[in-house]
């Protein structure tokens, strides 16, 4: 009997059909108007989430086995095959639901929050097209398609984070976005070169096949000097990650990057962009399990971003600056996960996160159109009387974030700290002292909010 697989046309339709509905709203926007430019693109995005469904359903219970595949064969250049390609595991398959359904429910915000906006059409068209974005980078089986879907969120970024473009605050944060995102993708671009140096390939497989052989190498750093070569690799890769999900001291752009509309913050600021990092990391875990350095450095960058990303939420007013902040402390928690080898507890936090904090923005925002576009906590009080929605919505939020006994935050940073607390690698003690605390600094400041 032949064992089913999963369709290609089926993966290609996931990633098309945002895109395809982000040509038709940004080329066509002025002539089919704004009712049929959030019609398609949430009707495209809609059906990406219900196809992402049943692929991994398919994938979690067996039914299907793993999907690695190249789809189209873009050039060979001496020798090194750079294809379109999909590697559809339960780390992906589960990726594709959590930023499908995610960036479905923004979408739908999207419809009350900018309906009085000039670039209506615009707006839905940049996040449809960051969708098809963030796709390609969670379903790529080689580096090359990584590197695309990460530059492709990137770009769209810059362009959603600019979206008042008349405003300057809104111009310096994404021109601030962009510039520190490049210094974490220069050491990006220098660790896929390592791993194409030594492999001569740009696939995964391929890759995770040389990592002993990696770790048993030395690179010349000119003179006497030498380094392991997976150190130097991984530490490379981790520093793209560093900036795209904003670890210290890469983290400077997010905050400012609040200037941007409130679904954007939810869309990229909580769920998708910002994790791609920590996805990256956990895709590439054979090779960072071959360097107990590279680790370590990834275990102290989260445990200090954790914690004192929390401190820096406490003193600010901004009600989505708060939010920010807090953002940056559990992508802290997740890059400790993965510096202890907790992958599992990294990806678990991360699914987790997307949406309590896609809640708390949306929530953020619905307080903020109320108040008229006034964000200063302290000109803030007594909403709960006339938003109860919103404030129930933001209490569920909240209490998931600081971590509150049967709600989705306790069960996966309990499951980061224990699993730190477990760990033998250097740096671990502190790490668990930072996660902890952190805490505590994470209940203050959502009750203080």
């Amino acid at each position: 009997m032949t064992e089913q697989m999963l369709s290609p046309q089926i993966l290609l339709a996931i990633v098309l059909m945002p895109l395809a509905a982000a040509m038709a709203a940004g080329l066509f926007g002025r002539w089919i108007g704004r009712r049929a430019a959030h019609l398609v693109t949430i009707a495209a995005v809609g059906a990406s989430f219900v196809l992402s469904a049943q692929v991994a359903w398919q994938v979690f219970t067996g039914a299907v086995p793993v999907y690695n595949e190249t789809v189209y064969t873009w050039l060979v250049s001496d020798g090194i095959r750079m294809e379109v390609g999909f590697l559809v595991d339960s780390l992906s398959a589960l990726m594709m639901c959590v930023v499908t359904f995610v960036s479905f429910c923004v979408h739908v915000y999207t419809i009350g929050y900018m309906h009085e906006d000039e670039g209506y059409q615009r707006f839905f068209a940049y996040i449809s097209l960051f969708t098809f974005a963030m796709l390609m980078l969670v379903m790529s089986n080689n580096f090359m398609q990584l590197f695309f879907g990460w530059e492709a969120v990137g770009v769209v970024s810059y362009l959603l984070i600019g979206f008042w473009y008349t405003r300057p605050s809104a111009v310096f944060a994404n021109m601030k976005a962009f510039l520190v995102n490049r210094v974490g993708d220069f050491g990006f671009v220098l660790g896929i070169a390592g791993i194409v140096y030594f492999t001569g390939s740009l696939d995964y497989q391929d890759a995770f096949a040389a990592a002993p052989h990696i770790a048993t190498s030395q690179l010349s750093l000119g003179g006497d000097v030498a380094v392991s070569a997976i150190t130097l690799i991984c530490i490379l890769l981790f520093i793209g990650a560093m900036g795209k999900s904003a670890q210290v001291p890469l983290h400077v752009w997010l905050p400012d990057s609040m200037e941007g509309p409130t679904p954007i913050s939810a869309l990229i600021h909580a769920a998708t962009m910002v994790t791609a990092g920590i996805y990256m990391v956990a895709r590439l875990s054979p090779l960072f399990e071959q360097s107990a350095v590279a680790l370590s450095f990834v275990l102290v960058i989260g445990a200090t971003t954790a914690l004192f990303m929390g401190f820096l939420g406490i003193i600010n007013n901004d009600i989505k600056r708060v939010v920010a902040y807090s953002t940056l402390s559990q992508l802290g928690y997740m890059t400790v996960a993965l510096g202890a080898s907790a992958y599992s507890a990294a990806i678990f936090h991360l699914m987790t996160h997307a949406f309590f904090k896609a809640l708390l923005f949306l929530a953020a925002g619905s307080v903020i159109i109320g108040m008229h576009h006034e964000q200063d906590m302290r000109k803030m009080g007594g909403l709960a009387k006339v938003m109860p929605i919103t404030a129930i919505t933001c209490w569920i939020g909240a209490l998931a974030l600081i971590g509150t006994p049967l709600l989705s935050g306790f069960y996966s940073k309990d499951f980061i700290i224990e699993s730190v607390h477990e760990s033998a690698r250097w740096g671990a003690t502190y790490a668990y002292w930072c996660v902890l605390i952190g805490v505590f600094i994470t209940a203050f400041y959502a009750c203080y909010s």
